[in-house]
């Protein structure tokens, strides 16, 4: 079973996605900041992250090279309202940039 762990700071979101996802057999965790976000990376061992980018402990973008770090493999889609940060969120490692809204068919496409 996959694992995915969703870190926004948005509950609706992440109980929304977590929802729609173990419908569909998949195991989902979340964090509401980035700092409770990695040490889960670090103990839950996630496939799939998804990660805003305004978090209240900081900025989703800065932190996408250390979460790559602790896992190269981790499927990373970042999700932000702000499209001009596509391109420097790939740059910096992320495999995917999705604008919200965020659709759960096209998280599910790149899943």
């Amino acid at each position: 079973m996959k694992k995915i762990l969703i870190i926004d700071d948005e509950e609706d979101l992440c109980r929304l996605v977590k929802t729609y996802f173990e419908r569909r057999k998949y195991e989902v965790d979340y964090s509401h900041t980035l700092t409770d976000g990695l040490k889960k990376i670090e103990n839950y061992y996630p496939d799939i992250v998804i990660l805003d980018n305004n978090l209240p402990d900081g900025f989703g973008l800065d932190r996408i090279k250390e979460i790559k770090k602790i896992d190269p493999n981790i499927n990373l889609i970042m999700i932000s309202a702000l499209s001009y940060l596509k391109e420097e969120s790939l740059s910096e490692g992320a495999n995917y940039f999705l604008e919200k809204p965020v659709s759960f068919f096209k998280i599910n496409e790149l899943i």
